[in-house]
């Protein structure tokens, strides 16, 4: 019996040797001192079943394992608990990264590095399956000027970055499972489409929407705000404040379609104007400005959560991209 004991606070020092250091040889003392009680209890129980029926009963109290763990732990005023131990509290958590084959991922990707070692292209006409069909995460710059902003982090937002001579601003970042889709659905959508439809960025008026017409999935440029309607609409970026109707003349050209500029012309202070999902680079309003896409792609077991962490991070450090929902996160 000793022996097991013995061998059994082996394997438990051995097993949790970083919470219990020292206490092997204290415990095998305090063991020897209950071995020795035992073992005098037994043969006074002996002893005792002998003078009542002659025979001998066996002890109903079998020393085991969990009576050791619990009574020297008892015996050496240990408040040990194994199970909370492997729960780590979360609701106060104000750092939290990623690990790479064991080491520690530094989830705030720089821009430049990718560049330089190739995640990017400038987009053209046709070109788009160049980019990996892959998971991944992607950033969108351009040296288009653009006058609105979706989200108010004004004072917070990426770095200009240099690119063949330009200034280019990094107006969006996002994430996809394929990231060749997304990118298609921001920069290559049809003047057909961009209502109600899949999301991407949000520059251009569209003219698809009829006035007094329910859609989702597109952001509201304007709308009367006696209409009540509650929506949240674009800012100024520049001037720092929200979009007003004396404001639409600057977010359309004379570069834009014709049907755009003709629409734009019926508009008054009582229409709402919606933005189109996404934008198509080969017309002669994006077409003279550079388009260029970075993208840090992966394979679909880290895609989720990982992605998640890359695109809030580098947004929470870097700055909210204007065209950015959210100041950081989705």
């Amino acid at each position: 019996m000793e022996k097991i004991c013995f061998d059994f606070i082996d394997e438990f020092n051995e097993q949790f040797k970083e919470e219990c250091s020292g206490l092997k040889e204290i415990m095998k003392k305090s063991l020897k001192k209950h071995l020795k009680e035992l073992k005098e209890l037994d043969k006074k129980k002996m002893e005792d079943s002998k003078e009542e029926d002659g025979c001998v009963t066996p002890r109903d109290n079998i020393l085991t394992n969990e009576d050791i763990i619990t009574d020297s732990i008892k015996d050496l005023n240990i408040n040990y608990d194994i199970e909370d131990k492997n729960v780590i509290e979360l609701a106060n958590v104000k750092e939290y990264g990623l690990t790479i084959n064991g080491s520690s991922f530094n989830t705030n990707i720089d821009i430049m590095d990718l560049i330089k070692c190739g995640k990017c292209l400038e987009m053209d006409k046709d070109n788009l399956r160049e980019i990996p069909n892959l998971p991944g995460n992607y950033w969108i710059a351009t040296n288009e000027p653009i006058l609105h902003s979706l989200n108010p982090d004004f004072n917070h937002r990426p770095k200009k970055i240099e690119y063949k001579g330009n200034e280019l601003n990094i107006i969006y970042n996002g994430q996809g499972d394929t990231i060749q889709t997304r990118i298609n659905s921001h920069l290559y959508r049809p003047k057909t489409k961009g209502l109600s439809d899949m999301s991407g960025i949000s520059i251009d008026i569209t003219d698809l929407y009829e006035q007094g017409t329910h859609i989702s999935h597109n952001k509201c440029l304007y709308m009367k705000k006696s209409s009540g309607k509650g929506k949240k609409l674009p800012y100024y970026e520049t001037l720092k404040r929200n979009i007003n109707y004396n404001d639409i003349k600057e977010v359309y050209s004379e570069d834009d379609l014709d049907n755009i500029k003709e629409y734009c012309k019926n508009l008054n202070e009582e229409s709402t104007i919606y933005l189109k999902n996404g934008i198509n680079i080969n017309e002669d309003k994006h077409k003279k400005y550079i388009w260029l896409v970075i993208y840090y792609d992966m394979n679909k077991l880290i895609y989720h959560p990982f992605s998640d962490i890359i695109e809030q991070k580098w947004r929470k450090i870097n700055g909210s991209p204007i065209l950015c929902s959210y100041k950081c996160g989705r």
